[in-house]
């Protein structure tokens, strides 16, 4: 034992507890004693008023509801009191899991707190109105864009354009969400949509989390819409001032465009006329103040911005269910015709020397192109993984003959920038790479993808890198390398990869192994900041929850609503808007 506490036991000092003593998070400087010393006092308040019934047990009581009999009888202030304090027969495997009778009283108060937030956020949204945009006429750029692409769009990007278009007609602002697999074509449906408001004579925002892929889409955007006559701008923070104030002229102007940027676009000086839709690319990699700053630019004569959110990170259904509430949403469930199948491979990293010999022979001989994607840039002196920089060398004496590129984010702009369209243009062979290229980038021709240390990535980023690849007319392969010894768990998540490539699946994988993220809130990655409830361990209460938040709601019962937004730190209701 390393710095035990002792507790020495004489005839004079009183004896143990009769209850289980908890161990709480604490960092060094902190021992365990003060933080029970400033607890202590807070839980023998409430031993003294544990059995006083509470606003929230008398609804639960009032209204009939199936398996809660038990609950039903405790107060919040007994739950509190008896997760602190257990009693000695309590299980220690179901005080871990948090499935005691005291934690699913807190869990359930929680959420259904949580619930009853989405609704008055969603109510203070509806207060607000936005400009009503009809569907394009047969004779539209919509008409002009699908007769210029080479392909036919899948019937699941008609559907999904059809019920964000049919929403968008309503003058009650949207924020529909747009998701699909790495591939399915989110972007076109976007197009699609920018379209009407466009013809309709609004502007657009376009807003994505990183400058590289802000370029991409813009080029994207000048290739399909420049000939139909369709203003494209960029905006970035490393723009010169002279070019910055020449779209700012143009933004505050009455004439449609797009304005396609990065986190440039919701500075103070930016100001917006005509502002209908917000659309925000990987919206999950923005903090909701940023997107709550975007929208506040289209507010005008009492009127808000439409908002359509995009996303390559499915959501679980049953997050979504429980968490985004009324949340509109639309699922590319449909790939386009002639993406390639991608050949998944897990294997150690001890057999990176031969891996990387075959690598060049194909590169080589095959005329191909691929990704190698380490963790981390420099070497660390504490971690045991394969830096960027070192990996890019150790290839660069293995493999003479190719011509190897680097890319990673301590790059300057343009560097990154020209690095990508060398690679693209085929002038870079094998590109060492961080996780800097896991969204938006599209190189046809780049069918491998080598992933290191993929045992410290969570699901859905392994599977947004693989999506780097197979976007060509050549069949792709993804080789994900793990640093052995490989625990059970990190095993387990290598061979849901190597066993499917449905992202909805691994989605929910995802969610079972590393935790939600928090969807409403500052906080975005991690399990989603609840302080007592577990999503995945308390599905069984999503009905309940339900059933109490409209019970509640529709009751007009403020009192209690107000106790229990506050109670569970959920009243900042603007931040719903986004």
């Amino acid at each position: 034992m390393i710095h035990p506490e002792i507790e020495f036991i004489t005839n004079n000092h009183t004896s143990l507890p009769n209850y289980l003593i908890a161990t709480y998070p604490s960092s060094e400087g902190l021992p365990q004693f003060r933080i029970r010393n400033a607890i202590n006092p807070i839980l023998n308040q409430l031993d003294r008023e544990a059995y006083q019934q509470d606003n929230f047990q008398s609804i639960l009581q009032q209204i009939q509801l199936s398996n809660l009999a038990t609950l039903k009888t405790i107060t919040s202030k007994q739950a509190l009191y008896s997760i602190h304090r257990p009693e000695l027969d309590t299980p220690i495997e179901q005080l871990e899991q948090g499935s005691t009778i005291h934690f699913q009283r807190l869990s359930l108060e929680e959420l259904t707190a949580h619930r009853l937030g989405l609704k008055k956020l969603q109510y203070s949204v509806q207060q607000y109105q936005s400009i009503s945009i009809t569907q394009s006429n047969e004779n539209s750029k919509q008409k002009q864009l699908l007769d210029s692409l080479s392909f036919q769009p899948t019937h699941a990007q008609y559907q999904c354009y059809k019920e964000i278009a049919n929403a968008m007609q309503s003058t009650q602002p949207i924020m529909h969400l747009l998701q699909g697999d790495v591939g399915s074509g989110k972007t076109l449906v976007a197009i699609f949509v920018m379209l009407n408001v466009i013809e309709q004579g609004y502007k657009i925002m376009l807003m994505v989390p990183t400058e590289l892929l802000a370029q991409q889409h813009y080029h994207t955007l000048q290739k399909l819409l420049t000939p139909l006559g369709v203003q494209i701008n960029f905006l970035c923070g490393k723009q010169t001032a002279k070019k910055r104030r020449e779209i700012h002229k143009q933004l505050t102007s009455e004439e449609p465009s797009i304005t396609v940027g990065t986190h440039a676009l919701f500075q103070e000086k930016v100001n917006i006329n005509n502002l209908a839709l917000i659309i925000i690319d990987e919206q999950h990699r923005f903090g909701v103040q940023q997107r709550f700053d975007l929208l506040r630019k289209s507010q005008n004569n009492n009127t808000i911005a439409h908002q359509l959110l995009i996303s390559a990170t499915p959501i679980p259904r049953t997050l979504s269910m429980s968490l985004y509430g009324d949340l509109a949403q639309s699922t590319l469930d449909e790939m386009p015709k002639g993406r390639q199948k991608i050949t998944t491979y897990v294997m150690s990293n001890t057999q990176a020397p031969e891996l990387a010999k075959k690598l060049g022979e194909q590169c080589t001989k095959e005329n191909k192109q691929a990704y190698w994607v380490c963790p981390f840039i420099e070497e660390s002196e504490i971690l045991n993984v394969q830096s960027a920089i070192q990996r890019y060398e150790q290839l660069l004496l293995q493999l003479p003959h190719l011509s190897i590129g680097l890319i990673h984010g301590k790059l300057k702009e343009d560097e990154k920038n020209s690095i990508m369209e060398q690679f693209r243009l085929g002038n870079i062979q094998l590109l060492v790479a961080t996780t800097v290229i896991e969204v938006g980038v599209d190189v046809p021709n780049a069918s491998i993808i080598v992933i290191e240390n993929a045992e410290r990535m969570g699901l859905a980023q392994l599977h947004q890198l693989r999506g780097r690849v197979g976007r060509g007319n050549v069949a792709s392969q993804c080789i994900y390398l793990y640093q052995p010894p490989l625990g059970e768990q990190g095993m387990a998540r290598l061979n849901a990869l190597k066993n499917s490539n449905d992202g909805f699946y691994l989605a929910e994988k995802d969610l079972q192994m590393r935790g939600a993220g928090e969807l409403i809130g500052y906080r975005q990655s991690g399990s989603v900041h609840f302080k007592i409830a577990n999503m995945i361990r308390d599905q069984h209460l999503i009905p309940i929850i339900n059933q109490l938040s409209d019970y509640i709601h529709t009751s007009n019962n403020h009192e209690l609503e107000k106790e229990l937004l506050e109670r569970w730190n959920f009243t900042n209701s603007e931040l719903g808007k986004v």
